[in-house]
């Protein structure tokens, strides 16, 4: 894959991310300025990643980018398919100036990212994605972060806020996708089915939806963590398309 980034999306994801940064990280005041000025509307073809660092999580060896100090609040920078870590080479940038400490790992199938063993089957569910990333910040120690993505990354980081929201201190997500479970679609449907002669008897409707909510987040987890642990020969869902395919 060319380490050419994209010109217009790199462009797009810089003012997205500057705006909603700006406005939840109210302490970066050099940020706000940073928004405003016509750097981040031109961002250079030849500005690179660089130097890399690696770090063994999960079944991965994951090649990344960090930059910030280390002591800065976390933000972890997601990409898409078929792009990669350039596509956040002036966002990373951006963040690290406001005290922000910006990993942006290549995500497993791209960059010099590896599995360390023949054995390990190669599975590029969305489910799996997301358990890279809690990987990665075990590795790393790090307890919360934010994370943010776009395209297919967006996905991973709304998967990730979704079954592990101790570990999130905020979500970013640009141009992405909806997270998917046909199982669990089909069972929310029976049980909405289910219960609509006994709308009006509950005295605590609110109370309702949050239990009904909790309850499907929690078959997902499951259901996403199953599949993952599965032997390859009894995984039941199928590896996500790429965009525009079949």
């Amino acid at each position: 894959m060319s380490d050419s980034p994209s010109l217009p999306r790199r462009s797009f994801l810089g003012a997205t991310a500057i705006g909603i940064f700006a406005t939840r990280l109210t302490t970066g005041t050099a940020f706000a300025k940073a928004a405003g000025s016509p750097n981040t509307q031109q961002a250079s073809p030849l500005k690179r990643l660089r130097p890399l660092k690696h770090i063994v999580a999960g079944v991965l060896d994951i090649e990344y980018f960090e930059i910030g100090p280390a002591n800065g609040a976390p933000v972890i920078l997601l990409h898409g398919w078929p792009y990669d870590i350039h596509t956040y080479a002036d966002v990373a940038s951006l963040l690290a100036a406001t005290g922000h400490r910006a990993i942006v790992p290549y995500l497993r199938g791209y960059g010099g990212t590896r599995f360390l063993s023949d054995k390990t089957p190669r599975n590029g569910q969305q489910s799996a994605l997301a358990v890279d990333v809690i990987a990665l910040m075990d590795a790393l120690k790090i307890e919360k972060t934010t994370v943010a993505g776009c395209d297919w990354g967006a996905r991973t980081a709304c998967i990730v806020a979704a079954l592990w929201p101790e570990r999130v201190t905020a979500l970013v997500s640009v141009s992405g996708y909806l997270i998917g479970s046909q199982q669990v679609g089909s069972r929310a449907r029976g049980t909405a089915g289910a219960g609509a002669g006994h709308r009006g008897t509950d005295d605590h409707p609110g109370g309702r939806r949050q239990r009904c909510a909790a309850s499907r987040t929690q078959r997902l987890r499951e259901e996403v963590l199953g599949a993952i642990r599965a032997p390859a020969g009894q995984r039941r869902h199928r590896t996500q398309p790429a965009p525009g395919g079949t």
